[in-house]
């Protein structure tokens, strides 16, 4: 797995249990009071970044790597003249977000499950004046990168199903092909 792709499988997770949020894709910048206005930004939004990685082992399959990999959240809420409200929706965001990830693998193979470390504002006064609030929910998992590793196993090349209650041995005539 690329950590590409999986960045995008947890953008999608949260875009579906999430479905009110009109903006959620992966980031790779910071945030400050002028970033809404050099990019379109749409709040509520949920911007997900790979932050760092560490390697962690060798699963001995060459093209392969286990590593520890730090992901955060970005939450942005805007209200226009309500800081409080701004603040508020924000950090109610951040914790669904956080709800979310915390202990889910996303249904991968190969990825642990989710710990997340901290939420944390990220508003200050020029994000503040700018009508926004900002929350980062951060958290490590597991994740072996590099080529799938089904395919060390090969390509499942044909189902053969049976009616029979003792399939095997002498019962090879009681297949069907599917």
């Amino acid at each position: 797995m690329r950590i590409t792709e999986f960045q995008n499988i947890i953008v999608a997770a949260i875009h579906k249990a999430l479905p009110n949020i009109k903006q959620c894709e992966i980031y790779d910048g910071q945030f400050d009071g002028e970033h809404g206005q050099r990019v379109a930004i749409h709040a509520p939004a949920v911007f997900v970044a790979a932050r760092s990685t560490l390697a962690i082992s060798d699963p001995g399959i060459a093209g392969q790597m286990d590593i520890k990999l730090e992901l955060s959240a970005f939450i942005i809420a805007q209200y226009a003249n309500d800081r409080i409200k701004r603040e508020g929706g924000c950090m109610d965001l951040a914790e669904s977000v956080a709800l979310l990830i915390h202990n889910n693998n996303f249904n991968q193979a190969f990825v642990g499950e989710a710990k997340v470390k901290r939420m944390q504002s990220k508003t200050n006064a020029a994000v503040d004046s700018a009508g926004f609030a900002i929350w980062s929910v951060d958290w490590a998992q597991s994740i072996r990168i590099g080529s799938n590793p089904v395919h060390q196993f090969g390509t499942l090349q044909s189902v053969n199903v049976s009616r029979v209650p003792d399939v095997g041995g002498t019962a090879k005539g009681a297949y069907t092909p599917v």
